[in-house]
C-alpha cells in the first residue's frame, strides 16, 4: 500500500465518519440534565471572570449561573432577566397565583412536575433552581414558536391568547433597560 493510497483511505474514512455523526438538536429536553452536569453547572457553581454583570438585585454568583444556563440553552440572558423582573421583581421568595406560582420565574409546579423532576430541582424558592426551570421552559417555547414575542406570550398565558396586557412587549422593554455595571 502506497503513501498516497493510505492518505486517500484516511480521507475516505474521515469523511464517512463525519457524515455519520448525528448533530444534537438545539433543544433536547431529554438530554438537558446530562448536558448541565457535563458543563459543570450546579447550584454551587464556581465564580469565574469574564461575565457581564447587570445592575439588578441578584448576586454575582447567581448572575453567573443564570448566564451559564442561558448560554447552554441559547437564550438571551437579558430576556430572562426581563421575565424575572416582570414575574417577581427578582425576589426568589415571591409566591403568586393564590399560592400556585413560585420564585423568580413564577413557576407553577402543577404544569412543570416532569420538568422539575428531570432537572433535579428540589426548591423553587432557590433562585438558581427556579431560573433553571424557567430557562428550560423558555427554550422549549422558543423552539415551539420560533420567536421571543410568541414564546413570551405563551410563557405568561400558556398559549398565544392575547389579553389587554402585552406581556412580551413589557418583558422586552425591561430587558433593554438593564445596564451593565
Amino acid at each position: 500500500m502506497t503513501l498516497a493510497s493510505i492518505g486517500a483511505l484516511l480521507v475516505a474514512v474521515t469523511v464517512a465518519a463525519s457524515s455519520a455523526i448525528p448533530t444534537e438538536p438545539e433543544h433536547d429536553p431529554s438530554r438537558r440534565a446530562a448536558d448541565m452536569a457535563e458543563m459543570g453547572i450546579t447550584c454551587e457553581g464556581d465564580t469565574a471572570s469574564g461575565y457581564t454583570y447587570f445592575d439588578i438585585p441578584l448576586d454575582d454568583e447567581t448572575q453567573e449561573y443564570i448566564t451559564d444556563v442561558c448560554d447552554q440553552y441559547g437564550l438571551d440572558v437579558r430576556i430572562m432577566y426581563g421575565i424575572f423582573w416582570q414575574e417577581s421583581r427578582f425576589q426568589p421568595e415571591v409566591v403568586g397565583d393564590n399560592g400556585q406560582s413560585f420564585g423568580l420565574g413564577q413557576i407553577k409546579r402543577k404544569w412543570h412536575e416532569d420538568r422539575i423532576a428531570r432537572l433535579c430541582v428540589t426548591n423553587l424558592y432557590d433562585a438558581k433552581q427556579n431560573a433553571l426551570v424557567a430557562c428550560d421552559y423558555m427554550a422549549e417555547l422558543l423552539v415551539m414558536y420560533g420567536n421571543y414575542r410568541d414564546a413570551l406570550t405563551a410563557y405568561r398565558y400558556g398559549d398565544l391568547v392575547i389579553t389587554g396586557e402585552d406581556y412580551a412587549a413589557m418583558v422586552m422593554a425591561q430587558a433593554e433597560s438593564f445596564t451593565e455595571r
